[in-house]
Parts: C-alpha cells; sequence; structure tokens
C-alpha cells in the first residue's frame, strides 16, 4: 500500500479547511464581540451584583484567555493550510492526470534504472570493443 495523491481530493480539503478557518474566525470574532460587550456592561454599573462579579472574573480569567489562545491556533492552522497549498501545488505539476501513486513512480525509477544498468552495460561492451 502506497500514498496516493489526487488532485481533486486534494482542492476539496484546501477548500473545506479554507471555510472552516473562515467560520472559526467568525465565531471567535463574535464571542470577543460578546465578552466586550458583556464586560463593558459589568464595568459600567448596568449590570451589578455577586454573581455578576463572579461571571466578570471568570470571564477575565478563563474564557477571554481562551478565546485568544483560540485564536492563535486558528491562526497556526491557517499557517499549516498555506503550506499545504504550496505542497499541493509542487505535487499537482509532478502528477500525470491530477493523480499520482508512490507505487507507480517507484516502478517508474526501477524501470528507468534498468535501462540505465542495461545502457552502462553497452557502454561498457563498446569501450571494451574499441
Amino acid at each position: 500500500m502506497g500514498v496516493k495523491f489526487s488532485k481533486d481530493e486534494s482542492e476539496k480539503i484546501i477548500q473545506a479547511m479554507s471555510n472552516n478557518i473562515k467560520l472559526a474566525n467568525e465565531i471567535i470574532t463574535r464571542l470577543s464581540s460578546g465578552c466586550s460587550h458583556l464586560q463593558n456592561s459589568l464595568n459600567s454599573g448596568e449590570l451589578s451584583g455577586v454573581a455578576y462579579k463572579a461571571g466578570s472574573s471568570l470571564f477575565a480569567k478563563i474564557i477571554i484567555p481562551t478565546i485568544k489562545k483560540l485564536k492563535v491556533v486558528v491562526n497556526d492552522i491557517n499557517t499549516e493550510l498555506k503550506s499545504y497549498k504550496y505542497a499541493h501545488t509542487v505535487v499537482v505539476e509532478a502528477c500525470i492526470g491530477g493523480y499520482a501513486d508512490l507505487e507507480m513512480f517507484q516502478q517508474q525509477v526501477r524501470i528507468k534504472k534498468a535501462k540505465i544498468q542495461v545502457i552502462d552495460e553497452q557502454l561498457r561492451t563498446n569501450q571494451n570493443f574499441i
């Protein structure tokens, strides 16, 4: 069993990951906006009480830092996707008909090496004859 590459499947992965990253960024933006609105409401005195103070502390210490870490993770995934896109273009250039099979490439290498060996033997024979 070898590695197989399909241009179409790879493009679908790229599209799906791009959509997921876009959606994740939208969710992060909305979460950040909601947290900011809640924090502003709590800080303005519009909302008050022990439960609101505890909620404010929870948001400040846990939820907001978690959202920031999530943003970092999504950015890292986006960077990895860019690397994958580059690798995709390199592999597509080497593919025949948008499809690559490692076993097929290895077989082609073996055939080429065998042909080179035959040519080398023929050269030695010709050199010995001369």
